[in-house]
């Protein structure tokens, strides 16, 4: 028998001398022995959104694992600026320098941090902001912000949080620390070189997801309450 963690099969696990047979999410039940991981939700949608709005308590799991090829393009504006470094887009194994590929936000600064290499805190003037990274390069809004040192290579099945960072080491998978308060309006992500996701945020009724056009499927809020919508797009 077998649970999942995203796409990866972990074996067995334990809670003492008991073999656990389920795992929730909420209410949502996201793994079970011997089944498959639940899949996002299949694409239907009202209206694409200008953005998602969160609060620092949702948070969306890429389902992306971590690897030195990671590529981001995030755009994103501040609602409030948190005084603790926070995961804008991030995984990380234990400590910031180990099996990391992040992006931090703090007091509305932001920096890279990629398996070790960190380019310390820069400073972006409030509003909105494209911020694109290869790893090496900090770029915001196409100028060069900062550079790291290139890292050593590495893959790892812990998957990549946006508006939270991930863990591997916390219970839950994902860093105690609250996540950002921003609008977010699109996301890209890149893996050995190829696009693994492109999100744009949309709605169904009054609920926010995000749009996975490479996938074609929907990802849900990972966190508690609710996204705040930004206006339809007209088609």
């Amino acid at each position: 028998m077998s649970i999942y963690l995203g796409n990866t099969k972990i074996g067995q696990m334990y809670l003492g001398s008991t073999k656990i047979a389920e795992a929730y999410l909420g209410s949502t039940k996201v793994y079970e022995v011997g089944g498959s991981p639940t899949p996002p939700t299949p694409a239907t949608y009202d209206s694409e959104i200008e953005y998602l709005a969160a609060d620092g308590y949702q948070y969306i799991d890429t389902l992306v694992p971590s690897n030195s090829t990671i590529e981001f393009e995030v755009d994103y504006e501040i609602i409030n600026n948190v005084s603790t470094s926070t995961g804008l887009l991030s995984f990380r194994l234990s400590t910031q320098s180990t099996l990391s590929r992040a992006i931090w936000i703090k007091n509305g600064n932001v920096a890279l941090n990629t398996n070790g290499a960190d380019t310390g805190w820069k400073t972006l003037a409030n509003g909105r902001h494209l911020v694109t990274t290869n790893g090496v390069y900090l770029y915001a809004d196409g100028y060069l912000l900062a550079t790291a040192a290139k890292n050593n290579e590495y893959s790892y099945e812990g998957t990549i949080g946006l508006m939270r960072g991930k863990k591997a080491d916390e219970s839950s998978g994902w860093d105690t620390r609250v996540g950002v308060a921003i609008k977010l309006y699109s996301c890209k992500i890149y893996s050995q070189g190829v696009l693994a996701r492109e999100f744009v945020p949309v709605r169904v009724g009054q609920v926010g997801y995000l749009y996975d056009k490479v996938s074609g499927n929907l990802f849900a809020n990972a966190g508690s309450g609710d996204f705040v919508l930004g206006d339809d797009i007209a088609n």
